[in-house]
């Protein structure tokens, strides 16, 4: 898994592609990093969606705060 990623859609795109009722204050991010603030999707109770803002990284449930946390995991075998 890469570390890094880029959002270059305009967030007209974004919102006639996923459907979201509001328009969020988005703009092109050529370098976003584990741990910054990124763009979602996600479903109410009654299945609409709604556009949030969720902090991107991982943590591990053996983490002693989120201070170990990491860009990916792997898997075995």
């Amino acid at each position: 898994m890469c570390g890094r990623f880029l959002l270059t859609a305009p967030v007209e795109a974004l919102q006639r592609l996923f459907g979201f009722p509001e328009l969020p204050n988005l703009s092109a991010r050529f370098n976003v990093a584990p741990g910054q603030a990124v763009a979602a999707m996600r479903l109410d109770s009654e299945r609409r969606r709604h556009f949030v803002w969720l902090r991107w990284g991982l943590v591990p449930s053996w983490a002693k705060g989120e201070g170990a946390k990491g860009e990916g995991a792997k898997g075995e075998g």
